[in-house]
């Protein structure tokens, strides 16, 4: 008899960060552990990128040049085609960006200094939880006629 295989797609990992330390650190270390990885240093690169690409999760700096953090997280939200997963990484420890990052939709936040094992985990965390349903940010869940929204803001 034939042999059943099951095929998986790979997860890609799109790296915004103008640091190449820290891309050197993270590309490796996430491509080893088997995802498909891209990188860049030019937030304006990133809008083109997610319509052409369609990365699973983005690892995004808050401290970018000619585009906010803030700017690329709203637009990766209001992406239609799919749920992408949105990490922020970043030495930025102040409570109202963090809380500003969580309010606009975003899934973790890690300050630097980075723990390699500490992102690999969180990573593959955001990886297990499949939310390639038709758009929606609120994650609405109906049963039984019953609608839940949740419905949250930090602060």
């Amino acid at each position: 008899m034939g042999e059943i295989r099951m095929l998986t797609k790979r997860q890609s990992i799109l790296l915004v960060n103008e640091n190449p330390i820290i891309t050197k650190v993270i590309e490796p270390l996430v491509r080893r552990s088997g995802f498909l990885v891209q990188s860049t240093d030019n937030a304006l690169e990133v809008f083109d990128i997610i319509k052409e690409d369609q990365p699973d999760i983005v690892v995004l700096d808050l401290l970018l040049s000619f585009v906010t953090a803030y700017e690329l997280i709203k637009y990766i939200r209001d992406y239609k085609e799919k749920y992408i997963k949105i990490i922020v990484l970043s030495k930025v420890n102040i409570e109202q960006a963090v809380l500003e990052c969580f309010n606009l939709g975003i899934d973790d936040y890690i300050c630097l200094p980075l723990q390699q094992k500490e992102l690999l985990a969180r990573v593959k965390r955001l990886n297990r939880y499949n939310f390639d349903t038709p758009k929606n940010p609120a994650l609405q869940t109906q049963r039984s006629g019953l609608s839940i929204e949740p419905t949250f803001e930090y602060s």
